[in-house]
């Protein structure tokens, strides 16, 4: 029983830790999978996207840029990367911010997603995973 009460109260203590808020959401389209992380944890607040291409890594040899967005309502970005002649050396792009202050976000967003490559286009959604 003292033991139970002992593994109890190591959990009950090691969750008080991790107090913070966060959302992770995901999607995919056709050629592109995306997560979406927002987290708080006391007034630093951080978020990663994370955009995965699906095919083979020399599918993406013949494009010179690549440009993605991503729109939550109350914030979102755009970023571009130019590849200068050389192809892309992974098919993995993240793109990350933090700094202090409100998380805005309840959970329930639709993040929507579009992203540009070559002459080729497509968007997605993202939701609470």
């Amino acid at each position: 029983m003292r033991q139970l009460l002992l593994v109890s109260l190591s959990v009950l203590v090691l969750s008080a830790c991790g107090l913070g808020e966060q959302y992770v959401y995901g999607g995919e389209s056709d050629h592109w999978e995306a997560s979406f992380t927002a987290s708080k944890d006391g007034a630093a607040v951080t978020r990663e996207f994370v955009l995965t291409y699906k095919g083979e890594l020399d599918e993406l040899a013949d494009i010179d840029q690549l440009r993605y967005s991503y729109d939550a309502g109350r914030f979102g970005s755009e970023t571009g990367r130019d590849f200068g002649g050389d192809p892309p050396s992974e098919k993995q792009f993240t793109s990350r911010d933090s700094g202090n202050g409100k998380l805005l976000m309840s959970g329930d967003e639709v993040i929507e997603v579009n992203i540009k490559w070559g002459d080729q286009e497509e968007t997605m959604e993202l939701r609470s995973e």
